[in-house]
């Protein structure tokens, strides 16, 4: 296989990491490569090392979920792969002078993937619906949090309980989800039926087994090359391994311990890349 092909499945594999672990990814087959030979694979199927408990951003934020999230919700920034801040749905933010105010401008004509405008209005009512219940998995993320509120339809603003350098750190980790559709249909339902504004749509769950995503045409940032990504529980390193190893998976994340045993095997390859999913506490 050509040698940029094989770098853009690496970097495939890169885009679905949510911690530090490695990515095996196999090269010598399974995915669905509609351009043939060396062409962008159009689909994939990725392990992901435990089943989430829920799909509802509100109330999951384990680190296998967050690797759902970032690629099916927005959050207000990013983290590069350097460990930098990078504008997302939030395009700039500013503090007051003692770092306890923190106003963030948000993209304008963000939709999420059924039509809903997202504005500052769906940041506050995310935000706040975490703050309101103390056993959200992303409670702790938001312990400096004193306060949420919508300026107007671009602007949202925290208070926070004390001075708070890396605040804007905190919010990668945090997904919006479209307020008005997530009240009417509860957050029960909400979680089989998810709705963001990120580069894919759930296209599917089967609780256990998979987690399908398609890619969101309606997206307002480059659409990405992968149409389709179907994300299978796997929770045994080994198993893993294996699957790659037999073609069943195109990408997994391993142990460090395990990378000389499977690197370079039948044009397997294992990379580093990885969006890294970190948080501070003030």
């Amino acid at each position: 296989m050509p040698q940029h092909a094989l770098r853009r499945r690496l970097l495939a594999a890169g885009a679905l990491a949510a911690s530090g672990t490695l990515l095996l990814t196999s090269c010598a087959g399974g995915f669905d490569d509609a351009a043939g030979d060396g062409g962008t694979p159009t689909s994939i199927i990725a392990a992901i090392p435990t089943d989430p408990t829920s799909m509802d951003p509100i109330r999951s934020g384990a680190l296998v979920v967050l690797s759902v999230f970032f690629h099916t919700f927005d959050q207000l920034v990013t983290i590069t792969a350097d460990g930098e801040l990078a504008p997302k749905l939030a395009t700039e933010w500013t503090s007051n002078d003692d770092l306890t105010q923190w106003d963030f401008t948000l993209r304008e004509g963000v939709e999420a993937s059924n039509g809903e405008a997202i504005t500052a209005e769906d940041v506050a009512f995310s935000y706040q619906a975490i703050l309101d219940d103390p056993t959200s998995e992303n409670f702790a993320y938001l312990s400096s949090v004193a306060s949420v509120e919508a300026v107007d339809d671009l602007t949202v603003r925290f208070t926070l309980n004390s001075p708070f350098s890396a605040f804007p750190r905190n919010t990668s980790l945090i997904s919006i989800v479209p307020a008005d559709t997530y009240q009417e249909v509860g957050a029960d339902a909400f979680a089989q039926e998810p709705i963001g504004s990120g580069p894919y749509v759930f296209d599917g769950i089967e609780t256990g087994v998979s987690y399908d995503l398609a890619r969101n045409e309606g997206y307002w940032g480059d659409a990405p090359a992968i149409e389709r990504i179907s994300l299978q529980p796997v929770s045994s390193d080994e198993s893993r391994v294996n699957g790659v190893l037999s073609g069943s998976l195109d990408v997994a994340p391993i142990g460090p311990t395990q990378v000389a045993s499977v690197d370079g095997q039948g044009r397997r390859r294992s990379s580093r890349r990885c969006r890294t999913a970190s948080s501070s506490s003030g």
